[in-house]
């Protein structure tokens, strides 16, 4: 026991041994040999403006060529700083010394006028050539004795811009004060911003009664901006307007160039925009005395009636018949009020006028039409007679019998069958 006892102190006199000798190698190399890259330099951050930080795959901050960024960090107290941005033989430096802001190396690539210091924080205004070589380059930040150093990634403007939308269309009621929006049928303009900078988006639009509602001017990287389209206007006859629009895209801070001229494009992209005073479903024709709105083509069964609108605007006299080719016209009502053809009235200017037409086929396959005269002018609406409507309509008949005939003595049988059954098996239980 007292060998084994002799043991154990001599085990813990050695760890202490060790442990003493690790702090002593440990607390015997200077202070510099165990900093990191930054020492007494706090908080570096490099940035586009208002955008957040971006970093690449291995964390390290990344800074698109030919664009202003800001370079800011904390330093304990005011004194001057400078920073370097080396790539081989390539390189800037920007300083700040006794309040004076500059870049040594091209006199270009520094906004005096939006660098700041608050006595704590420095912010940079910066940029580098959008020729500058794309890769990794070595960033030193000094502030009195005080540095930070860090690997950044210089990357080149990729990906671009992108805008899909169909035609604006709006249909209002003629005759009406209105204001629409085209959120509410669901038609909107969309930017794509698929680059890594932030982009403004501006529309142009040839109408004043017309307002784009953006949801963003300016589009953050790898975003999309939606955005709906308000018309208003006085009251306004039957008609059909049609003008154009365009969206501006052009890129933010953009910084100078070494070069004459800069390659950062902007994009321009023209749409349609169409105002329906009027009925969308139906067919528009704008005469000289008037307009007139109709079905064009439809689709019937030879055994169905249907009553199809005829509109009439505009300001004059009118002179009006409608007669069928292959099918009867019932009847005509303008405004409730059953009429004969042919017939005259004045278009007052102030309304529009709906003749509603009743028609019934009288073939049974083919194709019908409604034939309007208006004022020596023709318009048709073309009917294709269908008869399998009415060959469905007696097969679904047919059917319906079928199942009142048989559905009943199927439903009592089924019933039947489970009754016997039931008692076949409650005798079984007895006998046994």
């Amino acid at each position: 026991m007292i060998f084994t006892g002799q043991v154990i102190i001599m085990a813990r006199k050695k760890s202490i041994l060790i442990l003493c000798t690790i702090m002593l190698i440990a607390f015997s190399f200077p202070l510099s040999q165990m900093s990191t890259a930054t020492d007494g330099i706090e908080n570096v951050q490099l940035h586009m403006p208002v955008e957040s930080i971006f970093f690449n795959d291995a964390n390290q901050m990344v800074m698109i060529t030919g664009f202003w960024h800001i370079l800011e960090f904390d330093v304990p107290s005011a004194m001057d700083a400078s920073m370097e941005l080396t790539k081989g033989i390539d390189r800037y430096e920007w300083t700040y010394n006794e309040g004076a802001w500059n870049e040594l190396e091209h006199n270009l690539f520094i906004d005096q006028t939006k660098c700041s210091f608050n006595g704590e924080r420095i912010l940079f205004w910066i940029a580098v050539d959008q020729s500058a070589i794309p890769g990794i380059w070595h960033l030193a930040v000094n502030a009195g004795e005080l540095k930070s150093e860090q690997d950044i990634e210089l990357r080149e403007r990729t990906g671009g811009v992108g805008f899909s939308t169909a035609d604006f269309l709006i249909a209002v009621p003629p005759y009406t004060q209105m204001q629409v929006e085209t959120a509410d049928t669901g038609q909107y303009a969309r930017v794509h911003n698929e680059d890594v900078v932030p982009v403004n988006v501006d529309f142009f639009i040839d109408n004043d009664n017309c307002i784009m509602i953006p949801g963003e001017r300016t589009l953050s990287p790898l975003s999309m901006g939606e955005y709906s389209l308000v018309y208003s206007s006085n009251p306004l006859t039957s008609q059909r307007q049609e003008f154009g629009g365009e969206v501006l895209i052009t890129y933010k801070y953009v910084g100078p160039s070494i070069g004459t001229a800069q390659l950062i494009p902007s994009y321009n992209y023209p749409f349609d925009i169409i105002i329906f005073v009027g009925d969308p479903d139906l067919e528009f024709v704008e005469a000289d005395e008037y307009t007139v709105q109709y079905v064009t083509s439809v689709r019937m069964a030879s055994n169905e009636t249907r009553t199809f609108p005829l509109i009439l605007d505009g300001q004059g006299d009118i002179d009006l018949d409608i007669n069928g080719i292959g099918c009867t016209v019932s009847s005509i009502e303008l405004n409730g009020v059953e009429v004969d053809m042919p017939y005259h009235l004045e278009l007052a200017g102030d309304r529009s006028e709906t003749f509603n037409i009743m028609v019934e086929p009288i073939i049974t396959s083919g194709n019908a039409s409604l034939v309007y005269q208006i004022n020596g002018d023709q318009y048709t609406t073309v009917i294709e007679i269908d008869s399998t409507g009415e060959l469905q309509e007696k097969i679904t008949e047919n059917y319906s019998g079928y199942l009142n005939k048989v559905l009943p003595p199927a439903v009592i049988g089924v019933l039947i069958v489970g009754i016997l059954m039931m008692l076949y098996k409650r005798r079984r239980r007895v006998k046994s």
